[in-house]
């Protein structure tokens, strides 16, 4: 024996000192050392008058050097994994029967990921001090492409109609975009969710019977390409003779009755009455039944192909929060979680109290990966306790940054944040910025719960130096210094609106030909001190932050200059966000709106054009350059410059977005790609009389278009986007932008 110890072998014999043993029972001995797979030869002989047994061994040799050659499709990572749970790793002994195994099994793996023409080779160097080498050589072969998709037995709906439900294309059928992402590589697991979509689509519509009879796959000789048959049997399509509630309806009948959508004579739906079964669920949950069973009984007259419905209701015992466990919060104070929670400890236990508390607990953004489970107390069949797991974010972050963003070029910043302070949940921050057209330094406090009853308090104070020559054509610049505080009261759970106050000084630089700024300073000169009013609603259920795929957020912001202010106005924008799940969670659709509307009054006559609406750039209409769309200003006579863009008191703003998951990538968290539609552009009320670039009024014939790709990402630096933007209708004075990319901006 060289490794393998002695106690392993004797617990292996099966025999022990003063047993009578036969030559029979020594060669069963040897079998179950050979099983082992320690040893390549065994002897064995006995003394009969010394009462001795004595086994000679020579051990299989031990792995020195374990590799893996031409493996793409498995990571050696999980091969290094499969063979070290198997007992093939660098100082184990080897054993022939454990790498044929491997090898079969990793043949089978291979084989259900599509490659048929794998060759798994082993190749074995003795070396020194009875070791080994031990080198696998894998040739993974083309990935099988499926060459055809065919459809037998059915006669109610087409191939064509068939073969649009399946997510596997056929080479000659797929489009570029399905191709990159693999639809026609052939693998088993694709092939059984087929199978399930082919059944759900015929249960959707009524086809009770429905049955896969069989599934061919049949191989081109070089193996690589398959041609794929569903043989099926649709059956009859049945309508609803009957649907009632049976069970105990907790005196709720007439509100669970409601839930029942689907009428008698209506074509049997499996999704349909899964949806109710969903329904009937959340309501029982909401009243306190936490564990209900919603079983649904059929009643089939293969007679006339109709099908009596009974869903049969089994609440089980109202359930109340025993106690909620929270976990994770290392620094943040458990107060500043449970102040988030609907649900309360002690109260019946809400499904929907319970999903908004979670939803609450996202939204503020201390916290990552938050999971909610609802647990059984033992021996308590009317209690739970609610678990609570999260990570906690960052709390504090003191970063330096050089980036790139449109508008303003390179830019330096430094900032200083603390999101929840101490763990107390109350905000800090202050910053510094500089780029090519502003100079901006701030310092704000947040406390969202200033009271118990969740009234926020927040203030700041800032000071900003704003040089537009190096964005646009207009020639002027802005200095302002203030501050303001704020109150947010909360309405709901998912709505609040708040209150401000600010004040800011600003002093107007300009040496413009724009008619537009030299009459407003002629009217009010180049200081400016303002009391401003302002008032804020929010309304959100989104189911995150950055990669948020459900729920609608909602925010109108209205201010307006207060008496003894030396500028009189007011503005009013709004932003919604409605986002629509499509496909599968991962993927979904955002629609924006944008609209914004603003004027002056009593001592100033519009809008001041520093305070206009811009609309074009990376944050409204991609594709074109910052604030390049709307109105343009009148050059002072006499004046050889062109009209630039100047703004407007009214924005239009929508866009479209296809959310989907990166492709490629492992970790998806830190992505966010999307195929986008924007359309936009701003208006005015009050041009000037000789200005032919600017026409009173919201001309929707006027509004620009864009199509294009964006990808946001999270790196652990800062945040980056790419964009590509081809604008639709654009015409010869417009300036566009194809590629954008911005770097350390949030996004």
């Amino acid at each position: 024996m060289q490794r393998v110890s002695l106690g392993t072998i004797l617990n292996t014999l099966g025999i022990e000192e003063q047993d009578q043993v036969s030559d029979l029972d020594l060669g069963e001995s040897v079998k179950r050392l050979f099983r082992t797979g320690y040893f390549k030869d065994i002897n064995v002989s006995k003394d009969e008058a010394l009462g001795l047994v004595q086994y000679e061994v020579i051990e299989q040799p031990a792995i020195a050097e374990l590799q893996f050659n031409g493996n793409k499709a498995i990571s050696t990572s999980v091969l290094e994994k499969v063979f070290s749970e198997q007992g093939l790793k660098t100082g184990e002994v080897f054993s022939q029967g454990k790498l044929e195994s491997i090898i079969a099994e990793l043949d089978r793996q291979y084989t259900s990921m599509g490659h048929y023409a794998v060759v798994v080779e082993s190749e074995i160097i003795p070396i020194p001090n009875n070791r080994l080498n031990l080198t696998l050589d894998i040739t993974e072969g083309k990935e099988a492409k499926i060459e055809s998709i065919t459809v037998t037995g059915n006669t109610s709906y087409t191939n064509a109609e068939l073969l649009k439900v399946l997510r596997l294309r056929s080479k000659s059928s797929a489009t570029p975009l399905q191709k990159m992402g693999k639809r026609t590589n052939y693998s088993t697991e694709a092939v059984r969710a087929d199978q399930e979509k082919l059944a759900a689509w015929y249960l959707d519509r009524g086809y009770l019977t429905y049955e896969l009879i069989s599934t061919q796959v049949a191989l081109s000789t070089p193996r690589d390409a398959v041609h794929l048959t569903y043989n099926i049997n649709e059956g009859e399509q049945y309508s609803i003779r009957t649907i009632e509630l049976v069970g105990d309806l907790v005196d709720d009948e007439a509100y669970l009755n409601s839930l029942l959508t689907v009428k008698p004579g209506s074509i049997f739906a499996r999704n349909q009455l899964v949806a109710i079964q969903k329904a009937i669920q959340s309501r029982l949950s909401d009243l306190g039944y936490a564990f209900p069973n919603i079983r649904l009984l059929t009643d089939v007259n293969k007679q006339d192909f109709t099908v009596g419905l009974k869903f049969f209701v089994e609440p089980g015992q109202r359930t109340y929060v025993r106690r909620i466990n929270i976990v994770g919060n290392l620094s943040t104070s458990e107060y500043v979680i449970r102040r988030e929670l609907s649900q309360l400890e002690g109260a019946l236990a809400s499904g929907s109290e319970i999903s908004n508390s979670q939803r609450r607990l996202e939204r503020v953004g201390y916290f990552s990966g938050i999971r909610v489970q609802t647990v059984p107390v033992t021996d308590q069949s009317d209690q739970v306790d609610l678990n609570i797991d999260f990570e906690e974010l960052k709390d504090a972050t003191l970063t330096g940054s050089i980036g790139y963003a449109d508008p303003g070029g390179m830019f330096i910043a430094g900032e200083y944040r603390q999101k929840n302070f101490q763990g107390s949940g109350k905000d800090v921050a202050a910053s510094i910025t500089s780029n090519s057209y502003q100079k901006e330094l701030e310092f704000s406090y947040t406390n969202p719960y200033f009271t118990k009853d969740g009234v926020s308090l927040e203030y700041n104070v800032f000071l900003r130096e704003t040089d537009n020559s190096n964005i646009s054509e207009n020639d002027y610049a802005t200095n302002t210094w203030g501050g303001g505080a704020k109150l947010g009261y909360p309405i709901s759970n998912n709505q609040r609106i708040s209150f401000g106050l600010d004040y800011t000084f600003t002093e107007l630089f300009a040496n413009s030909p724009a008619q537009e700024i030299s009459q407003f300073i002629t009217e009010h000169g180049t200081d400016f001190s303002n009391i401003e009013f302002s008032t804020r609603w929010n309304y959100s259920t989104l189911n995150g932050g950055f990669l948020a795929t459900d729920g609608q957020s909602h925010a109108l912001t209205v201010n307006a200059t207060l008496p003894f202010s030396d500028l009189s106005y007011y503005k009013a924008d709004y932003t919604g966000r409605l986002y629509i799940p499509v496909i599968t969670d991962n993927y979904s659709i955002r629609n924006r709106l944008n609209l914004g509307f603003g004027d002056g009054f009593g001592n100033t006559s519009a809008l001041p054009f520093f305070e206009n609406f811009l609309s074009g750039g990376v944050y409204s209409v991609r594709g074109f350059d910052y604030g390049s769309l709307g109105p343009k200003s009148t050059p002072a006579d006499g004046s050889d410059a062109l009209p630039s863009a100047i703004g407007g008191n009214i924005k239009v703003g929508y866009g479209i977005d296809f959310l989907f998951p990166m492709p490629v990538v492992k970790d998806k968290t830190q992505f966010r790609p999307s195929l986008f539609f924007d359309a936009g552009s701003v208006y005015s009320t009050d041009c000037l009389p000789n200005n032919p670039n600017c026409s009173e009024g919201v001309d929707l014939s006027l509004i620009k278009y864009s199509a294009g790709f964006e990808v946001n990402w999270m790196t652990p630096i800062a945040p980056l986007r790419f964009i590509w933007a081809w604008p639709l209708n654009a015409e010869g004075d417009d300036q566009v932008r194809n590629f954008v990319f911005t770097f350390g901006y949030s996004l």
